[in-house]
């Protein structure tokens, strides 16, 4: 294309510099080169940005050394410049060589009266086993400017120490969320944060970041927050929560609280998915606890707790409340089927709008039956679901369990008006056979007796999935997933099975 046919340049620079804005750093950076005009709008769009995001992207293909130097040079040019900042964000792993420099970056936008600043320093881990880090360096220890910043009202930290800090949190009196990922944390100073110092908090995340086995969140008065996430792997044995403001609670991780204790009266939607077995009907109860939500998520680590519950004094457990249903699948054993059913034997959902279920994506072969008791059974007899308007289903396969599955949602579901199914994605060079397959399976689909007559079934792609349709928890369902293949493969590697099926 000539320069002549070059129509974004021909654009007014008012619009250029609104282009600029909405592009990511590094690309916007990218467009210096092309003339003096593109310089100069850069230029001043970096002079009057009010956000610096050296995330992932701006620091994919680049040194720690070019990384570093790029920084500072944008740091510098903004320098002297009165302009407040509403956010700053980083994403580095530092060696030893460039921590002044990071204490430099806070200290900066510390000065420019940052409200929302993340540090993401865990760049770089090395065993998918349990995420250890490649060079087994100690946390990064903030700089005490952090501590008296008073214009915080949004703070994410990885791999850093609050523990040893001989600071308290006083200054952060504006904060309003806080996410901690590898950041070692005592109960005193989760305390302090919750209770002294933050009392404006209203979104807490714990990443991995507690020095101890217990969590104790009592109730206030002034607890004003509305949203915890809990994420551990294999250290969080004992949970007391007692917090009557608060709306959404997240748990995902490798184990799940040995004791519990919760009153959450006010709790909206929960997000419950411990990758391993409870015992001693914990997550049953735990169920119980939770069952006045609107939303909710939960795992087959769940549902086969449900199973192997021999105390019938436990339920049902009645979801009075649920309008959206989520449900992991890992693998569509008839062991994880009769899990599903038993869900909605035992936990009836009369009022359930909305029905999720994320199948496992790995590719694997079709499930045959695992040697236990428990064999497949039929659809639960009484179970109807008179309000259930939506289905989707995400890495189908079309296994024998699958079609199973699908065959008693149809015919229980009265009012259904859309069933979403999303193929599971394939290699490309099965592309042709799988267009084969899912024309095929679209027939097979098509068959199927249904309740409603009104019902929608669409049968796609994962590339051409309606995105617009998603459940509540969607994007905390990459982060579970993530935790979930990695403890996969760990214990894979301890038993000696073959990874393939894992990649």
């Amino acid at each position: 294309m000539g320069r002549g046919d070059d129509r974004i340049s021909n654009m007014p620079d008012p619009i250029l510099e609104t282009i600029l804005t909405m592009m990511p750093l590094k690309s916007a950076i990218r467009t210096s080169v092309l003339s003096k005009r593109w310089r100069s709008l850069w230029e001043h769009n970096l002079l009057s940005t009010t956000t610096l995001d050296f995330d992932e992207d701006f620091s994919t293909s680049q040194s720690p050394k070019e990384f570093v130097l790029n920084v500072n040079r944008y740091l510098h040019q903004l320098q002297h410049t009165s302009k407040k900042l509403d956010k700053f964000s980083v994403y580095f792993c530092p060696f030893d060589l460039f921590l002044p420099e990071i204490q430099r970056w806070i200290s900066f936008a510390i000065s420019k009266g940052v409200k929302e600043l993340n540090l993401d320093l865990s760049q770089r881990f090395t065993d998918p086993r349990h995420g250890g880090f490649v060079d087994g360096r100690a946390l990064f220890r903030l700089p005490d400017c952090l501590f008296e910043c008073k214009s915080l009202t949004h703070l994410s930290l990885s791999r850093c120490d609050l523990l040893s800090s001989p600071l308290a949190f006083a200054h952060w009196s504006q904060l309003q969320s806080l996410s901690l990922k590898h950041v070692s944390m005592s109960q005193d100073g989760l305390n302090d944060l919750l209770y002294t110092s933050c009392k404006q908090l209203l979104s807490l995340t714990l990443n991995d970041s507690l020095s101890h086995q217990n969590v104790n969140l009592a109730e206030a008065s002034d607890l004003r927050l509305k949203s915890l996430t809990m994420v551990d792997s294999g250290r969080l044995f004992n949970m007391e929560i007692f917090a009557s403001n608060l709306h959404s609670f997240h748990y995902y991780g490798e184990f799940c609280f040995g004791s519990h204790s919760f009153n959450v009266s006010s709790l909206v939607d929960a997000f419950i998915c411990p990758l391993k077995p409870g015992g001693d009907d914990l997550y049953v109860i735990l169920l119980t606890d939770l069952s006045h939500v609107k939303v909710l998520t939960i795992n087959t680590t769940i549902l086969w707790d449900i199973v192997l519950s021999e105390n019938i004094q436990l339920f049902p457990i009645g979801f009075h409340n649920l309008q959206e249903l989520q449900l992991h699948v890992d693998s569509m054993t008839d062991e994880s089927l009769d899990g599903i059913y038993s869900f909605f034997r035992f936990c009836p959902c009369p009022f359930l709008e909305r029905l999720f279920i994320q199948l496992s994506g790995r590719k694997d072969e079709d499930p045959v039956h695992v040697n236990h008791a428990i064999k497949a059974t039929q659809g639960p007899q009484y179970v109807d679901f008179n309000h259930l308007k939506i289905i989707k289903l995400t890495n189908f396969k079309g296994w024998g369990n699958e079609i199973r599955l699908l065959k008693f949602l149809l015919e229980k579901a009265l009012v259904l008006e859309s069933l979403i199914i999303v193929a599971a994605p394939l290699e490309k060079n099965k592309k042709p056979s799988k267009r084969r397959g899912l024309a095929i399976l679209r027939g097979q689909i098509s068959m199927l007796p249904k309740a409603s007559s009104q019902a929608h079934i669409v049968l796609c792609e994962s590339c051409e999935d309606d995105k617009r349709c998603q459940p509540l928890h969607a994007d905390v369902n990459p982060e579970y997933y993530y935790l979930e293949d990695r403890f996969t493969l760990a214990l894979s590697m301890k038993i000696g099975v073959d990874l393939e099926v894992l990649t």
